[in-house]
């Protein structure tokens, strides 16, 4: 159905973002290393992403500052094989 193609370690900040922004920091940071896992720029692609971001309580009490990029079809159809390079 997805498929993780990046995990990013997320150390700009010691304070927890809140959700919202730290959903929007992990998309725009997920979009940047779409293109070179992919093959196509974001916005050129039926692909889209799907960040996975630590929550205020992973990032207060375990010290998680992981965030997991998925990348799966528009339609929800599933991947067939791997995305990296597919566009190559």
């Amino acid at each position: 159905d997805n498929e993780v193609f990046a995990v990013i370690e997320y150390t700009a900040t010691d304070d927890y973002p809140g959700t919202a922004q730290m959903t929007d920091i992990a998309t725009d940071l997920c979009i940047e290393q779409f293109e070179e896992y992919v093959g196509v720029p974001y916005q050129d692609s039926v692909l889209e992403v799907f960040p996975i971001t630590p929550t205020e309580d992973g990032w207060n009490r375990l010290n998680d500052r992981e965030i997991i990029c998925a990348l799966y079809n528009l339609d929800f159809s599933k991947l067939t094989g791997s995305m990296e390079g597919a566009a190559r």
